[in-house]
């Protein structure tokens, strides 16, 4: 008989998301033929919860190998947003890490894998170095980077191959440190305007604000202008030297908002030209209806090999994916099972009130199981939906 096909796949995850990463892991071994070599990047995972994940491989066809990254690696990175670790950084350094590996597949963890991942690993790349499907927001962020087309690094097949021959990792450090650079310089600008250790307190409070991207781009150059003007105030540094620390001040927190998603920027800008755009059923990035079906991601009648919840989680209760029970389906296969009794709590709270989307633009809102108010919503660029209409049972209120 023919010998079994083999898969390389990595995920990265810290404790807190080590459950959550068992459920992808399992969703993509009850649909699949392959023998699964899984690569896990431990940002902290606890040795209880290492070895639930280790049992895997006594379960079904696959290995599970823990791979320590350096901690002098893991303090090269700038911190991130709350939901976010610096394991997100993991996956830039697969070829080094992994060096068994030619070809790998990296998924997050928030995520299920419905199809067979063999099909997606045998992908022909090209000649590029990775391949991955287009970001359900990709026009903002192609205006942000200024790049021509911009992918979610949710899911990415890598050659890291060509990863060790081009020096990939490399340029991914370069472009890392350049930023963090930036922002340890951050407070050494304001010694030319502040000698009061009290105003540089409340100035390193707001870099820590814009270091962890808690701000945009815009709020932080509003709060830096203002700070510098009640500078000048107490100071009395002058129109001229206000105006020149503004300057340099602002075009910081230009390069400040560059990196938004860091981990998912360092590999648009750095892999742009040696990237192939797969199809959109590997990557169907999900939050609610409104934002699926605008950017495509949603429609009944497409494919799904991988799904992707973006932003809200389907563990939480605000999640308005369609595909929120799908996945509790698989969780309640885990040895977190017990807790999947959350979900049924959902549905019995979303019985008495409950948000329904059925369509783009139209959201129903049912109380005591009956259809009782409409609304007709708006969203922005951002994706925030705003109601531009309320009906109660049919009368416009």
């Amino acid at each position: 008989s023919p010998s079994m096909s083999e898969v390389n796949v990595c995920f990265a995850s810290d404790d807190r998301y080590s459950k959550y990463m068992y459920t992808a892991m399992l969703s993509l071994l009850l649909n699949t033929k392959a023998f699964v070599h899984f690569f896990i990047f431990d940002g902290g995972i606890r040795a209880e919860n290492r070895k639930i994940l280790a049992g895997l491989a006594g379960k079904y066809q696959c290995s599970v190998e823990i791979v320590e990254f350096p901690e002098k690696l893991r303090n090269m990175f700038p911190d991130t947003e709350k939901h976010l670790s610096a394991a997100i950084y993991y996956r830039l350094y697969a070829a080094t890490f992994i060096p068994s590996a030619e070809r790998l597949i990296y998924i997050d963890c928030d995520t299920l894998v419905v199809g067979d991942i063999e099909k997606l690993y045998n992908t022909d790349l090209k000649g590029n170095c990775i391949a991955a499907v287009p970001d359900g927001n990709a026009k903002k962020h192609i205006e942000r980077l200024k790049v021509e087309r911009y992918i979610n690094s949710g899911v990415l097949l890598m050659d890291l191959a060509a990863f060790r021959a081009q020096h990939i990792e490399d340029e991914f450090t370069a472009y890392i440190r350049e930023y963090s650079a930036k922002i340890a310089a951050f407070p050494k600008l304001l010694m030319e305007c502040v000698t009061d250790p009290a105003s540089l307190q409340e100035f390193d409070a707001l870099r820590k604000r814009a270091e962890s991207h808690a701000d945009k781009a815009e709020a932080v150059r509003e709060k830096v202008g203002n700070f510098i003007r009640a500078c000048d105030q107490k100071y009395g540094l002058g129109e001229t030297k206000v105006k020149e620390l503004l300057e340099r001040l602002l075009d910081y927190t230009d390069g400040l908002d560059h990196l938004d998603f860091p981990d998912q920027d360092v590999i648009n800008c750095v892999l742009r030209d040696r990237t192939l755009y797969l199809d959109k059923s590997w990557n169907v990035q999900t939050i609610g209806r409104h934002r699926s079906f605008a950017a495509g991601f949603d429609k009944p009648e497409s494919e799904k090999n991988i799904i992707h919840y973006i932003v809200r989680k389907p563990w939480r209760y605000h999640c308005h994916s369609p595909y929120q029970g799908l996945w509790f389906s698989y969780f309640a296969k885990t040895p977190w099972k017990i807790e999947a009794l959350y979900w049924y709590v959902i549905c019995l709270i979303k019985f008495f009130y409950y948000r329904r989307d059925v369509g783009a633009d139209e959201v129903w809102y049912r109380i005591l199981g009956v259809n009782a108010i409409k609304c007709r919503t708006e969203a922005d660029a951002d994706g925030h939906e705003h109601v531009t209409e309320r009906r109660l049972f049919g009368i416009r209120i």
